[in-house]
């Protein structure tokens, strides 16, 4: 299925590939709101280190074929979309995923193409960049005032929070916000909030946008921060 890689990683250490999604679709004539594509999602798990994330303008698809002779990696790179960086399709980071302790990934890759309708098998071989780390520690700064513009230093991680909103009671209510990670962009893998009192505040992120230099290096990430309690 696909061949794991990273320069950084050390040749012992064992990762694990399991294709644990796969959908194609095929454009509805008719219909404005159908598309052709092939879509595959793979979980990787590493033992003894844990993912930070992935490298899409370092990564390479190596080969994407079906059993029929269809080369999809051909076919997608004559029409692919611009919005996709480097080769590797999907690699965007909202088709990335972390499991909460960082060990596992789930890689969501894209292509504009469909194999032959009698296919039987595909064959997706690809280099794949990951950063990992060899642990995790966690940096903790307490009562943060949740204003616009306040800036928030753990460890190499620097964060300016934007965009606070507030909405619904006090016991049902939630809160919104945008964090903004310049310094040490690419090594913070996770933000969660507590509360005085030491518990944890439910939240998911509904969308985020990122900045790349023209060598495709991580230089921003903007996350928008749903809150479920209102603060």
């Amino acid at each position: 299925v696909g061949v794991f890689a990273a320069e950084n990683t050390p040749k012992d250490e064992q990762v694990e590939v399991k294709v644990v999604g796969l959908q194609v679709r095929k454009k509805v004539p008719n219909f404005k709101d159908t598309y052709t594509s092939t879509s595959v999602w793979l979980r990787f798990r590493l033992q003894n280190k844990i993912f930070v994330n992935l490298q899409p303008y370092a990564s390479k698809i190596l080969t994407f074929t079906d059993d029929k002779g269809t080369n999809l990696k051909k076919a997608w790179q004559a029409d692919r979309p611009a919005f996709f960086p480097g080769d590797f399709p999907g690699a965007r980071e909202r088709y990335i995923s972390l499991s909460r302790d960082s060990k596992e990934c789930i890689l969501h890759t894209h292509f504009g193409t469909v194999p032959a309708d009698d296919a039987k098998q595909l064959h997706l071989e690809a280099n794949l960049i990951f950063f990992v780390a060899q642990g995790e520690k966690k940096a903790i700064r307490k009562d943060v005032p949740l204003k616009n513009g306040e800036t928030i230093v753990a460890g190499p991680v620097k964060m300016v929070i934007k965009d606070v909103k507030t909405s619904g009671s006090k016991k049902e209510g939630k809160t919104t916000m945008t964090l903004v990670t310049q310094a040490g962009a690419d090594v913070a893998t996770s933000v969660r909030f507590i509360t005085p009192d030491g518990k944890e505040i439910d939240y998911h992120v509904p969308s985020a946008t990122t900045t790349r230099d023209n060598q495709g290096r991580l230089t921003k990430i903007e996350r928008n921060y749903l809150l479920r309690r209102k603060l």
